[in-house]
């Protein structure tokens, strides 16, 4: 019965044993627009039984099921073609995939799939794999975790699709995808500052980096590189001199 108190999604699920995944929230309003994304791409990813024996098992043609615990996947074809590993080839282990991925992108990547790295929400991650022309093909990994016990993740679905087209700067992107991994394990904000001062200094030809934090309304640096007060100029030291 249509109540104001409660918001329900119910969601078609592909493949032939049809069905669908019904969302029921205690609140009202109905679902946000990343909810309804999050559940669009379980839905998508999710659309036949867990256990069984895999011939009985389907995936949509570009979904993913990986078990964190033992690193099987569960991959649809079209994963398979971009991936260019024929399906009679493919051993159903998540590393014969990574090992087909350019080694700049390997760190960011499996910040996404190492569950130690996870946190239970919708991921999004580009990266490349290698391609016999040797030309890298460009792939955008949508995924989002299913907890498991004591609130770590059990299982990452999702999606893999080409956006080769999309893609024409492939330094800076792995740039950024190599400082989103550094940033993933950073554990305090000197931690921080290094990753981003590694990560920008070459690129930017840069001789000195400042990194500063906005707190209530004001700018503290936090990082300087090189920190010694005599690397930078007299006026910007007499503007931060309490910074040091």
């Amino acid at each position: 019965t249509p109540s104001p108190d409660f918001s329900l999604a119910a969601l078609p699920l592909a493949g032939p044993g049809g069905g669908c995944l019904l969302a029921v929230a205690e609140r009202p309003g109905g679902f946000g627009s990343d909810e309804r994304a999050a559940l669009e791409l379980i839905a998508h990813a999710v659309a036949v039984p867990e256990p069984g024996p895999a011939e009985t098992r389907e995936l949509a043609a570009d979904a993913f099921s990986l078990a964190m615990d033992t690193g099987r996947v569960e991959v649809g074809d079209e994963i398979l073609r971009l991936f260019g590993i024929g399906r009679d080839e493919f051993d159903g282990k998540v590393e014969t995939l990574l090992g087909l991925t350019v080694p700049e992108d390997l760190p960011a990547l499996m910040s996404v799939v190492e569950p130690d790295h996870m946190s239970l929400g919708e991921r999004e991650l580009e990266f490349r794999v290698r391609q016999p022309s040797g030309v890298p093909r460009w792939l955008r990994l949508r995924g989002r975790p299913l907890p498991g016990g004591g609130g770590r993740p059990a299982r990452l679905v999702g999606t893999v699709a080409d956006v080769s087209k999309l893609r024409s700067d492939v330094t800076d992107v792995a740039r950024v995808q190599r400082l989103a991994a550094d940033l993933a394990t950073a554990g305090t904000v000197k931690d921080v500052g290094q990753a981003v001062v590694d990560a920008l200094r070459k690129p930017l030809r840069a001789d000195r980096i400042a990194l500063a934090e906005l707190e209530n309304d004001r700018l503290v640096v936090t990082v300087l590189d090189p920190p010694e007060p005599e690397a930078w100029p007299e006026l910007w030291r007499a503007e931060w001199r309490g910074e040091w």
